[in-house]
């Protein structure tokens, strides 16, 4: 335990001196390359997640997710041993993937709604992206393909889904633990939304302030390693890092060899990079619960969706034409890209007729 710890000391000041010896000694590139972070906060990342971050948090201060909850309880109870708070965590998830999951799943538990067993089952079943960055920036910006945007969407639900039934051990069709939920007291809507957007405002800017530095660390690693910024080895460090920029590194890519190329945007899309592990850790270290099996079902979902993803482009070869975004898009392409915000409506509103007597059962 001591050699570790030394370990870690010695790791984190060789680090941070490389860093400060890397802005000292080239400011320009430093600049550029926080720039360029900036860039992919703004511009991708910041539309993508930002409008589903103010409606969780809604949903969560209206009680709307406590309605909602009660949708999904008697399916997901069934089936990964959840009970209904951890069904809204995963609906959240569908629709913004971490570190909003990890956020949600951290505060359920903190206010007791949910048990520690029942937090480490979410952690290894709510592990994907959100459809928008998926489909539209990793699929159609970084590929020119949506086809490929929507099967890593799909992979990315199927190897969670797999994930959490490896990681979940022995199931005897027991009920989750009995927690005991604290008393939360839905708001109006002005005051509801009012703080949703000013507690998305600060985890956005919270995620910039990461982007931003892990891109600055891929550069700086890429460089000390003397590798080509257009190479397998940097979009693999740079995917590990961060997930934008390596996703990025991994599309350029794609036409060298697209089932390597996809298979690492997948495996990179459960990791989610350093970038979004620290931020995810961030929330749950605000509470008892242990980081391994957070970090281990990301290592384990890694190994599942590289594998789907490879054997679905082998059997399925894709067309990797460059999209137009002023073009007519397909009634498929359509139908796929609302069919997720259709269900979310729909279930919302189903929530809201719920008979009393099933609002008050427990």
């Amino acid at each position: 335990m001591k050699e570790r710890s030394k370990f870690y000391t010695y790791s984190s000041i060789a680090l941070i001196f490389s860093l400060i010896f890397y802005l000292i000694a080239d400011p320009i590139s430093a600049r550029e390359s926080a720039l360029n972070g900036v860039d992919a906060w703004f511009r991708r990342v910041m539309p993508s997640v930002f409008p589903f971050f103010v409606l969780t948090e809604y949903m969560q201060k209206s009680g709307l997710a406590t309605q909602i909850s009660l949708v999904m309880e008697p399916f997901m109870s069934k089936v990964f041993g959840v009970s209904g708070e951890g069904s809204f965590a995963y609906l959240a998830s569908l629709f913004s993937g971490n570190p909003l999951a990890a956020k949600i799943i951290s505060d359920f538990y903190s206010e007791r709604r949910i048990s520690r067993k029942e937090a480490y089952q979410l952690f290894a079943l709510c592990g994907n992206f959100g459809p928008v960055f998926t489909i539209s920036t990793v699929g159609v910006a970084f590929y020119y393909s949506r086809s490929l945007g929507f099967l890593l969407f799909a992979v990315g639900h199927i190897s969670c889904f797999i994930t959490a039934f490896i990681l979940s051990g022995h199931r005897d069709g027991s009920q989750p633990a009995e927690r005991v939920p604290l008393s939360i007291s839905p708001m109006g809507f002005p005051k509801a939304f009012a703080g949703a957007v000013k507690d998305s405002v600060v985890s956005i800017l919270n995620i910039g302030g990461f982007i931003v530095f892990f891109q600055v660390i891929i550069d700086l690693v890429t460089g000390f390693a003397g590798d080509s910024q257009d190479s397998f080895l940097a979009a693999i460090i740079g995917s590990f890092i961060e997930i934008t920029a390596g996703s990025e590194k991994l599309g350029i890519l794609r036409q060298d060899n697209l089932m390597l190329s996809a298979g690492l945007a997948s495996a990179a899309l459960a990791w989610g990079g350093l970038s979004i592990l620290f931020q995810s850790l961030s929330y749950i270290t605000e509470t008892d619960l242990e980081i391994w099996p957070f970090i281990k079902a990301r290592i384990v979902q890694m190994v599942v969706s590289f594998a789907l993803t490879a054997a679905a482009i082998a059997f399925m070869p894709m067309d990797l034409s460059v999209f137009s975004e002023f073009g007519p898009a397909s009634s498929s392409a359509v139908l796929y890209t609302w069919a997720p915000f259709a269900a979310f409506s729909a279930t919302s509103a189903l929530a809201l007729y719920i008979p009393k007597r099933m609002r008050t059962h427990r």
